[in-house]
């Protein structure tokens, strides 16, 4: 499995906004230049996760983006699948593959690989937003 830029920058957005979340909102501004990352993207970012219920926004001067729930309720994995709902380990995992691989229905490969998929969702959903922030 490869993580995007885009969802690199989506954990990176969801860090800040976790280690601000007792203060309220945060601005783009603000993440994008202690981060050094380009704001149109990021935006283009944090409204993907606005629409997939993880942050709200306010407008105005006091305004910018909070997460919906604690840091603690949202893992690495809920975030992930905004961008990615379908996040395999090996191509071979995918439903496409069923059509394209002669030896889909009896590779041992797959097999081990669909177990090493699963443990590797069940990682990300055990990581949350407090741990990737490094939060106390």
């Amino acid at each position: 499995m490869k993580i995007t830029r885009q969802e690199d920058y989506a954990l990176t957005v969801s860090s800040a906004l976790a280690e601000n979340f007792r203060r309220g909102f945060t601005s783009l501004n603000q993440i994008a230049n202690q981060y050094r990352l380009p704001k149109p993207f990021l935006k283009k970012i944090a409204g993907q996760l606005k629409r997939a219920g993880l942050v709200k926004v306010r407008e105005g001067r006091n305004g910018g983006y909070r997460l919906t729930r604690s840091p603690q309720k949202i893992s690495a994995e809920e975030i992930l699948r905004v961008f990615n709902p379908q996040i395999l380990v090996t191509k071979c995992l995918s439903e496409n593959e069923k059509i394209l691989c002669a030896r889909y229905a009896t590779c041992q490969a797959r097999q081990t690989w669909q177990a090493i998929s699963q443990q590797f969702y069940a990682n990300l959903k055990k990581i949350n937003l407090v741990q990737i922030s490094n939060l106390k």
